[in-house]
This record gives C-alpha cells, sequence and structure tokens, in this order.
C-alpha cells in the first residue's frame, strides 16, 4: 500500500454512472479542494500529471506547470478529476479545475452580476488520445461541477489551440461563445476579455478580440491535413480554424454557460444542465480519514 492511501479513502458518487451502462476499462476519482491534500500527494499527482501534460502540450517547465494549474493564487478553488485504469489504477488522464468568482459589470453586486467561472486543462495519455475518452471526462467534470454547486451564475471560460478541443465543446455544451452564426453580446466580450487577461492571456494583434497568445500550444496538430481538409470539415472546426490560423500558440477564449439564471446581467439565456448522456464510468471522490473533513 502508498503511503498516500493511508491518508484516503474512496466513495462512490451517486448517479455518474447510469444502470444498464456497461463498463468502460477506466474510472474516475474527483479531488475537491486540492489545497487540502498531504504535501507529498500534490507532488505525486503533479508529478504525474505534468508526465502527461507533456505528450500533449509544450511551453512550460514542471514547476510553472503547477503553479499554472494547481497554485493559482487568485482562484477560491483547485479541482482535480483523474482518469484510471480498471486494471492497474494507473493515472492515464486528468482535469483540473479552478473556481474563481467575479462581478461581470461594475457596481453591481447582484445576485444577477455574480458568476462563477471555471477554468482549466484536460490531458490524456498518448495510449488513450482517440478512444472517446476526452468527451467522457469532459462530461463528467462537468456532472460533478453542476450537482456540487447548483446556485446562481456557473459558466466556464478557457482557451482552446486546437480545433478538435474547440468542436467538442461546441457539441456538448449548451450556450458557447463565440460559435459559428451566434450573435451574442458586447457585455459578454468585455467579460471574457476582463477574466482571460487576469489569467495572462494577451490578445493577437490584428485577429478578433476573443484570439489570444496561448502558453500551452497544443503538440500533434497536423495543419496541412485540416487545411487539405477544410471543405470536409463542420462549420465549427472551419470557424474555429478561420479565426486562428491554427498559427504556433494562439488560441480561441470561448465561453460555456453551464447555469445561467433568468435576468442575468450578461444576458446569456437561461440555461441549467439538469440532465447528461448515460455514462458507462464509474466516479469516485476522495474522502480523507479520521477527524479531518471530507475533500
Amino acid at each position: 500500500m502508498s503511503f498516500y492511501e493511508n491518508l484516503y479513502r474512496k466513495e462512490l458518487i451517486p448517479g455518474v454512472k447510469k444502470p444498464g451502462t456497461a463498463e468502460k476499462e477506466f474510472y474516475f476519482e474527483y479531488i475537491r479542494d486540492f489545497a487540502r491534500l498531504d504535501k507529498r500527494v500534490q507532488e505525486m499527482l503533479i508529478d504525474r500529471a505534468y508526465e502527461i501534460y507533456s505528450t500533449s502540450f509544450k511551453g512550460l517547465d514542471k514547476n510553472s506547470f503547477a503553479d499554472s494549474e494547481f497554485y493559482d493564487p487568485i482562484a477560491v478553488c483547485i479541482k482535480l478529476l483523474l482518469l484510471k485504469t480498471r486494471n492497474d489504477n494507473i493515472i492515464q488522464g486528468f482535469a483540473t479545475v479552478a473556481l474563481y468568482e467575479f462581478y461581470a459589470l461594475p457596481n453591481n453586486f447582484s445576485l444577477s452580476n455574480k458568476y462563477l467561472i471555471s477554468n482549466g486543462i484536460v490531458c490524456l495519455s498518448t495510449s488513450y488520445k482517440g478512444k472517446g475518452a476526452l468527451k467522457d471526462i469532459n462530461i463528467t467534470c462537468a456532472h460533478l461541477l453542476v450537482d456540487e454547486y447548483n446556485q446562481g451564475n456557473f459558466i466556464h471560460i478557457d482557451v482552446s489551440s486546437n480545433p478538435i478541443t474547440y468542436y467538442a465543446m461546441c457539441k456538448i455544451g449548451k450556450f458557447i461563445v463565440p460559435m459559428y452564426q451566434r450573435v451574442y453580446s458586447e457585455d459578454i466580450e468585455k467579460f471574457m476579455i476582463r477574466f482571460i487577461r487576469k489569467l495572462g492571456y494577451e490578445r493577437v494583434e490584428g485577429k478578433n478580440n476573443l484570439v489570444v497568445r496561448d502558453t500551452y500550444g497544443a503538440l500533434g496538430i497536423d495543419k496541412r491535413l485540416f487545411l487539405d481538409n477544410l471543405d470536409k470539415l463542420p462549420e465549427e472546426m472551419k470557424y474555429f480554424i478561420g479565426l486562428t490560423g491554427l498559427e504556433d500558440n494562439v488560441g480561441l477564449c470561448f465561453l460555456s454557460a453551464y447555469r445561467a439564471i433568468q435576468g442575468n446581467s450578461l444576458g446569456i439565456p437561461q440555461t441549467d444542465y439538469k440532465s447528461f448522456p448515460d455514462l458507462d464510468a464509474v466516479a469516485y471522490q476522495w474522502v480523507l480519514d479520521s477527524n479531518r473533513p471530507r475533500l
């Protein structure tokens, strides 16, 4: 038994795996508050996460990666979702989620103007790419977050440097900005820009206001394949490529609404995730033993 297994136990999260669905070769473990883990456990998880990150992205050394994804000083909380194989319990993927609280419009402290914002990164090991695990980890992460935070406005703002990732978000999300043929308010765009600047992203001159310089830089994107087959691509991918040009270290800032209450200050259509596609992987949450509180 590893030393860190004495510090927590796993508890099944009900409602993630739908009855009657087949078992997959992986399962999820959900850590609600990374900061409350033992430091040795934090280091172990960061080491493995960086190994996986390095197969998908470039641009950050391990210390910078840890600071960016696990120790953001302005985040309210950092969460971690692990994808593990059933046969050997090895971590083969992860999603980090940093949560922030912002008021969208100045001098307005009403509930309709308050937004819980999630931001993070999803990475899979090479052996799990292209197997549908990306969709599963995104949907499971959204499911857990919406269940945990079930009041008020809750949105996800992030940067995508990969047309496939952006396309997947468009198919999963109920309200995405920007999106092909979608009209959205100037207030939404201004708020997205203000938030993303707080995270250190800068606009790419000469492009759309939501196109930014991306520190990460995705690996393994076959630009020629996309460009040579542009006419065959879904409209969402064409839209992404038209905005970013698939340039190195360039990404598109996007917003996905998990929940928007009626009359919210940004004019986002009332949105609430009340149902999710059937999932065929179970999820556990880490629970601290002895008298220490749940993570």
